[in-house]
């Protein structure tokens, strides 16, 4: 081979040697919602839309499990909540609680595996029936540990799925413990609720009806 082929293959061999470069998974990466899908979680199904909030582009949330409809609208991060809503049991298409957040709870941008965080806020209840408005503090759990991100694999319409770089969270109180899934796109797909060592309560995502 002459020394001008040889230079040219050794020009080439770095690439060849090196291995691809991916990025590595953010927190921030799990929570964005995407509009427009709609699954089973337990007994609910969870749909989410594309509205505008004082016009800015958010994500609006619905759980319905039977005449229960809740509510929960998120920015375009989807790790700020910007409005609550419980709707009245006799037609789910009328306000019975809200809550707008003036200081919106938010899930931080970075969080690193095995550190804790808080969440805290503040904002606005309005009951519809009597027009009371009220000012309230967050009165969802507050400290949380990043357990890690984690492959998370999911029975869906019969077969295996696996979500990639989940972020599993973990909230500990008063001898109760909460385990939570999120998935990017999909907001929360898997849920753990214990009493001491006792599993109380569990649901995943097991159907896709849109996405």
């Amino acid at each position: 081979m002459t020394p001008r082929r040889l230079a040219i293959l050794a020009s080439f061999l770095p690439l060849a040697l090196t291995a691809p470069v991916f990025a590595a998974p953010s927190f921030s990466d799990c929570f964005p919602l995407k509009a427009d899908i709609s699954y089973q979680m337990g007994d609910s199904v969870v749909s989410t839309a594309k509205i505008d909030v004082n016009g800015k582009p958010a994500i609006q949330m619905d759980t319905v499990n039977g005449n229960i409809r809740n509510t929960l609208i998120y920015d375009i991060s989807g790790r700020k909540l910007l409005r609550s809503v419980n709707w009245s049991m006799s037609d789910r298409n009328t306000p019975d609680v809200t809550v707008d957040w003036t200081t919106a709870p938010t899930h931080p941008e970075q969080v690193a595996p095995g550190q804790s965080f808080k969440l805290s806020g503040k904002g606005t209840q309005i009951t519809a029936s009597t027009g009371e408005r009220t000012e309230i503090d967050f009165d969802g759990y507050s400290h949380y540990t990043f357990v890690g991100f984690e492959d998370l694999p999911l029975d869906i319409d019969g077969k295996e799925r696996v979500f990639k770089n989940v972020c599993h969270l973990r909230v500990k109180e008063e001898g109760k413990t909460i385990e939570t899934w999120h998935a990017a796109g999909f907001g929360q797909i898997k849920f753990k609720y214990y009493e001491g060592e006792m599993l109380m309560l569990a649901e995943e995502m097991s159907e896709i009806f849109e996405e």
